[in-house]
């Protein structure tokens, strides 16, 4: 009756104790023939985690600005695609170029973000007279221009409120459309202007000295048309 007693115990003792999971995965693979590992089930599958890393680092790139380390790969795809604008130099494809660093000014400006300032400054301006050459070397139909003032605009108010949130370099911004007036007015220079011309000619020159320089643009365009 005693051994009874004790054999019950010890049954009971056994019950408790459980095996471990790599014993668990161990059998099973000898009944089954199927290896499993309980570290695999527990590890995240490689393939997801792969895509999500690079998910990250799209949006990074995506929104680099200049002075960060994806920037050279933002600039290396924004190249490729600037390049395929360009075999139209459609003066929306142009504006399209100014619009997208415009862009990148306003975000750093409004989270003040100024030790990037300078460096994506500079990138718009770069942006801005590269631009306006093409624009102007495009010898594209003035109308074309015309068409685009309501967009012209949009860059001048925006470039105006940013502006006002920047001390620096703020005072060295230059109007795109200064800087369209600019590549223009040098052509215009060199040609024969009739009394009339002249006359619209310095009316432009004017405007552009009072710093309106969309309306001198205008000008301009009319005489490059005419």
């Amino acid at each position: 009756m005693e051994t009874e007693k004790i054999l019950i115990k010890k049954i009971r003792e056994l019950r408790k104790i459980k095996p471990s999971s790599d014993w668990v995965f161990s059998l099973k693979h000898e009944i089954l023939g199927t290896r499993f590992s309980p570290l695999f089930i527990l590890r995240p599958l490689p393939v997801f985690t792969f895509f999500f890393f690079l998910s990250v680092l799209v949006l990074k790139t995506i929104y680099a600005v200049p002075g960060e380390s994806l920037y050279f790969a933002k600039s290396a795809i924004m190249g490729m695609k600037n390049n395929l604008f360009l075999k139209d130099k459609k003066p929306e494809m142009m504006l399209a170029l100014v619009d997208e660093k415009l862009k990148e000014l306003e975000d750093v400006s409004l989270k003040k973000e100024t030790k990037k300032i300078p460096s994506v400054f500079e990138e718009y301006q770069k942006t801005s007279k590269e631009s306006a050459k093409l624009i102007r070397e495009g010898k594209i139909d003035a109308k074309e221009i015309i068409s685009q003032k309501e967009n012209l605009k949009e860059i001048v108010a925006r470039q105006q409120n940013i502006k006002a949130s920047l001390n620096s370099p703020s005072a060295e911004m230059k109007d795109f459309n200064c800087t369209l007036f600019e590549k223009y007015k040098e052509d215009l220079k060199e040609r024969t202007l009739t009394e009339k011309q002249k006359e619209i000619f310095e009316k432009a020159i004017e405007d552009f000295e009072r710093g309106n320089c969309l309306d001198a643009l205008t000008k301009i365009l009319y005489l490059g048309n005419n």
